[in-house]
């Protein structure tokens, strides 16, 4: 069967920040930066980072993506607040900010 290419998956084990910065289980050169303050709490299976309103995650060093690409995304989510929130978001300049994104909107999942 087909495979996809590995730079298209990306796993970030949660277990260190080192300069604002997580990196991919296997392969360092993928990585997320998070804001200062962002800090890592006890998870469901291992280490969770806790973002706050004032916080988050941001993976720069993504492969290109096309809008009609397939695209496949888990991850856990448990919120500690009532505010609406993003929990995901793509959004393209250069096509007038559209792209997606995947949004906690009154109390419900939007996108």
């Amino acid at each position: 069967s087909a495979r996809e290419p590995d730079d298209t998956r990306l796993h970030l084990e949660m277990n260190q920040i080192v300069d604002d910065t997580i990196a991919d289980r296997n392969q360092p050169n993928l990585r997320a930066q998070v804001t200062p303050g962002a800090e890592l709490a006890p998870g469901k299976r291992e280490q969770a980072v806790v973002l706050s309103g004032n916080t988050s995650l941001t993976i720069e060093s993504l492969p290109a993506w096309n809008y009609a690409d397939e695209l496949s995304i888990s991850m856990w989510v448990f919120p500690t607040s009532l505010d609406d929130s993003t929990l995901l978001a793509r959004i393209d300049p250069d096509r007038n900010d559209q792209g997606l994104s995947l949004d906690i909107v009154d109390h419900h999942l939007s996108g």
